[in-house]
């Protein structure tokens, strides 16, 4: 039973909440609505479910399928008044495209047929429709594909005969050809001219988008579907609209349409220009003009009607490297005023039309002024030098040049006080309080366009020109466009970013040694740098950038001890250093320098109330030093004491980082629940973390972090499924990582390890004890293994973290090996689990005990074996895969070896 029309205003509250569930996938909308239902708002949760169940029955019903007039659908050999369909070219929003060829014997010759998703009402009407379609067929010209003729098949529903076209879309053309700006604008120029051709007979497109504009192999461009566009007027009917505005009505692409389109204003000229303006943007930077701040269709229509573009010039600059510098600077003033007039949300803001949009495009090429750009004089001396400077150079007019000498100079330098104000302003509105503000939310990402603008200004100025506070501030937005770039995989941006701030607080402090601002300042940057040495699986690297910025930080303390900043910087290092040591298996050091950072942290804490974040935060990483050392009921206790922690941060309701940390601490604390044998307690730790986490992802979904983590607890729920006997579950949850893994690792640095190393090593583990009888799974684990690097005497490439992950992907292959008779296979396992297991175990860790206990075991060395045991029984370890371990069987004379 569907559920009952809500009313206009109710529907309105509802699409705002339907909108973002539609983007999720079942379990993601399941997880969405039990938060609703804690709110107290579960009335709201069973409306939407209701109606995501009416939508689940009409797709599996297929009536997205179904024509909406009956009937089959068109077939090959199916005739339309002189053609006969040979096959489907393609499927679109307005209906689908068939090739054909004419056989009503006047000639021969092949043309495309496009039947629109419509029917209409009678036979006035589609007789008015034919002639409609006829007179559209005036459109002439060279870079308009030719509507040949227009009807109406038997089955009510009206079709287009066009040219057939061969090409590419224009996007993809300028790619995959690497065209220049100057190609690629002639090319934008042919489109103008077919669109101005258009709005000079009064027909509008109102669906420009790059799979409507082909390029030839030759280079010549095709605009298609000019015969749906509304037809504004014609000397039958004027200022009328015509059949084909009837019935084509608002047809357009959200991601080209112009505000007025998605607001149902009226449609004029200037809404074509809007679409071109997008088109012109994209094809010169790479990038939408008004991206969207997450995926869901709310949101990217919101977007276009609400958001102001950044300027062409920073959305390239932003890009990184040397050829995105150059191209932007050939982009900055002129063609990005033209192409953002292009863009105006109001209409009458825009160009009124294709041609006057050509027209300032022309001017820019030609050097000559551009109509989107203030009439004034200085700007038309500017350009009349331009295009005639050797005739300047070479003339007898110094005393002119003289002059206009000093009027430009006078006014680039109030340009560049202007622009100095500016680059302040957002300076101080960046590093007040609003990236707290913001963090807590999610939404970082609103300070990549004012970040990208400051640097912009920025990076014009020479150095040497720019005040030490600039420079300082200038490094913290390096350094916030660093983690942004970080959270989104993106470790080669993260990594230009951090550099640079680097590089500039080095520079500073070389200026002033003692100052504690500059030390603390080059503390972190060097501190941030080497935390992106440990995302790519550089240990060494990592450590050595720790020591470094811990020494500059308290160097700086011993002459200012007091100071705020220098006390931030210095627990920030010794916290990470505290993970390096964990990571090298030096457990005792490790848990000695987490006792110290928690000490220091709580008394920052007191100072700065901010700081209580990042206590929980190291909480979470002193407890699992504590569980790597065997302490599992230590480290429990500390994970449960993440949330309260947590929420003695300032506004901590709003914030969702608190969300994420109780998310972590219900995850961490599920993992030691299951090693001590405790299912039950497990099973509901590790069932609120994944809800968090999911609604987490919901909230802010350009964030991978929070989606790694959420594929590792998938992971862990897997396992508590197959120990509970529930294999058709647990193979669900490993195929929602396996999509997770895909999507990462599409989005990601190659070298970035969680996604490459650690996540495909812990979902293949568990697919192999799932099913240990495939051959598919253990050559998987074989090839992992494989592929992973060695440590060698001189130097430890594994982090401890991951060669546990690899010791157990090798007592999973072993056992599997060893119920399937493959002996050989087995015993190059346990080989590989001895090796991986051997720091860990010796450093304590109960998991590598086991482990390498197994090992001993299936290599037959069981005096080894028995002393292991004996370890394993005196720790908290009680995990159900390693119950097997405990029993002690007869213990046979011979030497013991040390774990």
């Amino acid at each position: 039973m569907n559920p009952p029309r809500p009313d206009p205003a109710r529907w309105a509250e509802l699409s705002a909440q339907l909108d973002p569930l539609l983007d999720l996938d079942p379990a993601a909308q399941a997880a969405h609505l039990d938060v609703l239902r804690q709110r107290g708002e579960a009335a709201l949760a069973e409306e939407l479910l209701g109606m995501l169940d009416a939508l689940a029955r009409l797709e599996a019903d297929g009536f997205l399928e179904r024509p909406a007039l009956g009937g089959s659908g068109p077939q090959p050999g199916q005739i339309l008044g002189a053609y006969t369909l040979e096959h489907a070219l393609g499927e679109g929003g307005m209906g689908s495209v068939w090739q054909a060829r004419r056989t009503d014997g006047r000639y021969e010759g092949r043309v495309a047929i496009k039947r629109l998703r419509t029917g209409l009402r009678s036979r006035g009407e589609a007789e008015r429709f034919a002639r409609e379609g006829q007179l559209l067929a005036r459109l002439d010209h060279p870079h308009i594909a030719r509507l040949i003729d227009a009807g109406v098949g038997p089955d009510g529903q009206p079709y287009l005969v066009l040219d057939h076209v061969e090409g590419r879309p224009i996007d993809q053309h300028c790619e995959q050809l690497g065209l220049d700006l100057p190609a690629r604008l002639r090319l934008f120029l042919d489109v103008l001219s077919a669109v101005a051709h258009a709005h000079s007979r009064l027909i509008l497109h109102r669906d420009l988008k790059p799979s409507n504009i082909l390029v030839s192999a030759q280079g010549q461009v095709k605009l298609l579907d000019f015969g749906i566009g509304k037809l504004m007027a014609d000397a039958e009917t004027p200022a009328q609209a015509t059949e084909l505005t009837r019935e084509a009505g608002s047809a357009f692409t959200p991601q080209y349409a112009a505000p007025e389109q998605l607001q149902g204003g009226e449609v004029t000229t200037a809404t074509d220009v809007y679409a071109l303006g997008v088109l012109l943007y994209t094809l010169l930077s790479g990038e939408h003009p008004t991206p969207a701040p997450t995926a869901t269709t709310l949101d990217r229509l919101r977007a276009v009607v609400e958001h102001t573009p950044r300027r062409l010039s920073d959305t390239v600059l932003r890009q990184g490297g040397v050829a995105a510098a150059r191209r932007a600077r050939l982009l900055r003033g002129d063609l990005e005023t033209v192409v953002a007039k292009a863009l105006k949300k109001a209409p009458a803001e825009r160009y009124a039309s294709a041609a006057e949009f050509a027209d300032d495009l022309r001017r820019w090429m030609n050097l000559e002024p551009v109509r989107a750009r203030p009439d004034r004089a200085a700007y038309r001396l500017h350009k009349f030098v331009q295009r005639n400077r050797w005739a300047v150079l070479a003339g007898s007019v110094a005393s002119l040049l003289l002059i206009a000498s000093a009027g430009l100079a006078l006014r680039q330098a109030e340009e560049a006080d202007r622009q100095r104000q500016q680059a302040e302003s957002l300076l101080e509105f960046m590093l007040g309080d609003l990236r707290e503000r913001l963090e807590g939310v999610g939404r970082l990402d609103v300070l990549d366009a004012v970040g990208s603008k400051v640097l912009a200004y920025y990076a014009n100025q020479p150095t040497r020109r720019q005040r030490d506070e600039d420079l300082l501030r200038q490094a913290t937005v390096l350094q916030m466009l660093g983690d942004l770039a970080e959270d989104r995989g993106r470790l080669d941006e993260a990594e230009r970013s951090r550099r640079a701030a680097a590089e500039t607080t080095g520079m500073l402090l070389e200026h002033a040694p003692e100052a504690p601002e500059r030390v603390a300042a080059h503390s972190f940057s060097i501190d941030r740098l080497g935390w992106l040495a440990s995302q790519r699986g550089d240990l060494a690297r990592w450590a050595a950038t720790i020591e470094q910025a811990l020494r500059l930080a308290q160097d700086g303390l011993k002459l200012h001890p007091d100071h705020l900043g220098l006390r931030d910087a210095a627990v920030s290092s010794l916290a990470n250093r505290s993970i390096v040591l964990m990571e090298q298996h030096a457990l005792p050091a490790a848990l000695a320098s987490h006792e110290e950072a928690q000490q220091m942290l709580l008394k920052l804490a007191e100072d700065l109330p901010q700081q209580w974040l990042y206590v929980a935060h190291s909480r979470g990483w002193f407890s699992r030093a504590r569980a790597a050392s065997g302490d599992l009921r230590g480290a429990l206790a500390l994970a449960r004491s993440i949330p309260e922690l947590s929420r003695r941060q300032p506004q901590a309701e709003r914030d969702l980082r608190i969300g994420y940390l109780e998310a972590s601490a219900d995850a961490i604390a599920a993992q030691y629940l299951s090693e001590l044998g405790e299912l039950p307690a497990a099973r509901d730790a590790l069932d609120r973390g994944i809800a968090r986490l999911r609604s987490l992802i919901a909230a802010e979904t350009a964030s991978l972090y929070n989606t790694w983590q959420l594929a590792v607890a998938l992971i862990h729920d897997a396992r508590l499924l197959r120990l509970n006997g529930a294999p058709g579950p647990a193979e669900a949850r490993l195929d929602e990582v396996e999509a997770i893994l895909a999507r990462g690792q599409g989005a990601t640095d190659p070298q970035d390890v969680e996604w490459r190393r650690l996540l495909p090593g812990l979902l293949r583990t568990e697919r192999l004890l799932l099913h240990p009888e495939r051959p598919a799974g253990r050559q998987a684990v074989r090839d992992f293994l494989d592929g992973l690097p060695r440590d060698t005497p001189d130097r430890q490439r594994l982090f401890a973290s991951h060669q546990r992950m690899a010791a157990e992907a090798a007592a999973a292959l072993g056992r599997a090996c060893t119920l399937q008779g493959r002996a050989e296979d087995a015993r190059q396992a346990w080989a590989d689990g001895l090796r991986l297991a051997e720091d860990g175990a010796r450093a304590g860790n109960p998991a590598l005990i086991a482990v390498r206990l197994r090992a001993l075991m299936g290599l037959g060395r069981t005096a080894e074996a028995a002393v292991l045991r004996q370890a394993l029984q005196a720790s908290p370890w009680r995990h159900p895969d390693d119950l097997d371990l405990l029993a002690t069987p007869p213990q046979p004379p011979g030497p013991a070896a040390a774990p």
